[in-house]
């Protein structure tokens, strides 16, 4: 019998642990974020400009180690996302710090940007940040929400779109890029300025979080397409900028926070 409800509290305690991992969130270990101001800069698989090229022109660098000579570090570029960190050469490299992704930062951003941020106060996430934000996509406006820890100039967490379900009218539906979604009721979240996502509750953000991809945020240059009475105007600004993060591809050191 004792055997019995040992094998049986083993299991159970296998269950939860199992449930809590989906709220962990597995990144780079990092010293600071610098954007990239040169124009043209390579990425070497070594320290070495005799090194094979990893690619090229990376916008930020999420810094791993660095020496006198070289940054070693995951490299942040729009629309690719390199399988390891790699090295570039200080000698060509023109950086400046990334800003902080905090409430100062985000007044400052262009109002066309629409970037919110608020800080979980309560709960199991307590400390994480949600920040949302839209852009016009495909002729309609998309709204995105983006859960997760702030470390300072790097948001790491999971990021997902929303919109109302059109069908009853009385639901917002989240879905991530992979095309995961949850269902949160308007009549919860929602004020006469729109839906309060620090009304989420846990059991949502737990959701949210066993999302497969992990997305890095920093504060950078945001651009934006809005329609006026001429047709559609772009312009830019202060905004949010994410980089999808494939942990599984990564080769380095990595660190665990809940």
């Amino acid at each position: 019998m004792k055997k019995r409800l040992l094998v049986l509290f083993l299991a159970v305690v296998g269950m939860q642990m199992s449930s809590e991992a989906q709220t962990e969130l597995t990144y780079p270990k990092f010293t600071k974020v610098l954007e990239v101001t040169s124009k043209s800069v390579n990425i070497r698989k070594e320290p070495s400009t005799q090194s094979a090229k990893l690619g090229n022109s990376p916008e930020y660098l999420l810094v791993l180690d660095e020496n006198e000579e070289w940054y070693h570090a995951c490299i942040l570029k729009e629309g690719a996302v390199l399988p390891q960190p790699g090295y570039v050469s200080k000698k060509v490299c023109k950086v400046k710090p990334s800003p902080n992704l905090d409430d100062n930062y985000v007044k400052q951003c262009w109002d066309g940007a629409g970037v919110s941020i608020e800080n979980r106060t309560n709960g199991k996430y307590k400390g994480y940040c949600i920040i949302t934000y839209y852009e016009f996509y495909c002729g309609a406006e998309r709204n995105w929400i983006f859960i997760g820890k702030n470390k300072g100039n790097v948001c790491i967490g999971k990021q997902c779109y929303y919109w109302r379900v059109w069908s009853d009218d009385t639901e917002y539906s989240l879905q991530s890029i992979n095309g995961e979604a949850l269902e949160v009721p308007m009549s919860r979240i929602g004020d006469s300025d729109g839906p309060d996502w620090n009304k989420l509750t846990d059991r949502e953000i737990d959701k949210i979080m066993s999302f497969d991809s992990i997305e890095l945020m920093v504060a950078g240059k945001q651009t934006q397409a809005y329609r006026d009475g001429l047709g559609t105007t772009t312009e830019s600004g202060k905004g949010v900028v994410t980089y999808s993060f494939d942990k599984a591809k990564y080769i380095g050191e990595t660190m665990i926070t809940k």
